[in-house]
């Protein structure tokens, strides 16, 4: 492992943000969840309604981000603002969240800014962030997160929601006191990951 991930090298920065980047997805993607049960519990159409909009607004968000500003950003800005924009964003989202106490026009902000920035322009950073890699360290830098670093992760985030459901399941429903914390979750998964990010300079 100390030899895949070393700390002189790119891999190390590449790993940590591929780690970093689907718990604080799956966590606003939770998060989205409890909002919607919060607001659509008693209207399965008004949910559907919003959900496929909320689908296509972001494709097209994605669309445009991928064809007019991806490179564009790259190129002026250079590597580590495309690596910044997303947890950036998701942390400006997830903020918003927070100081609007679960407003329903803010609950979809960080999963959102997550949709559309992540298959765009950090997915074109983070190629260019392991070009340095050899191909062969490459390979194995991948099969050992996808499979053995990601899935006991994501397992054990699984668990945490299973937990928190078990524990949150009365006849209340969700409450907006139930979705917030999981705001300072993000925000602290998103600082040290743009910490991960700065670290690319050298």
């Amino acid at each position: 492992m100390d030899m895949i991930f070393c700390s002189h090298s790119p891999s190390i920065i590449y790993a940590n943000i591929q780690v970093s980047r689907p718990l604080v997805a799956n966590i606003a993607d939770f998060q989205l969840d409890l909002s919607l049960q919060r607001f659509y519990a008693n209207d399965s159409q008004g949910m559907l309604a919003f959900l496929g909009t909320f689908q296509i607004y972001v494709g097209i968000a994605a669309v445009l981000v991928q064809f007019l500003f991806t490179n564009r950003v790259l190129e002026r800005f250079g590597l580590v603002v495309g690596l910044l924009l997303l947890p950036l964003a998701i942390g400006g989202g997830s903020l918003v969240f927070l100081v609007s106490a679960g407003a329903l026009w803010a609950m979809a902000l960080p999963r959102g800014t997550d949709m559309t920035l992540r298959f765009t322009v950090n997915d074109a950073s983070l190629n260019v962030l392991f070009l340095p890699i050899r191909e062969s360290l490459r390979k194995r830098v991948k099969s050992t997160l996808d499979g053995v670093i990601k899935p006991p992760i994501m397992a054990l985030l699984g668990l945490f929601f299973l937990l928190f459901l078990h524990e949150g399941n009365d006849q209340a429903g969700v409450q907006a006191g139930d979705i917030l914390p999981w705001s300072v979750v993000i925000l602290v998964l998103v600082a040290v990951w743009v910490l991960l990010v700065l670290r690319t300079r050298k």
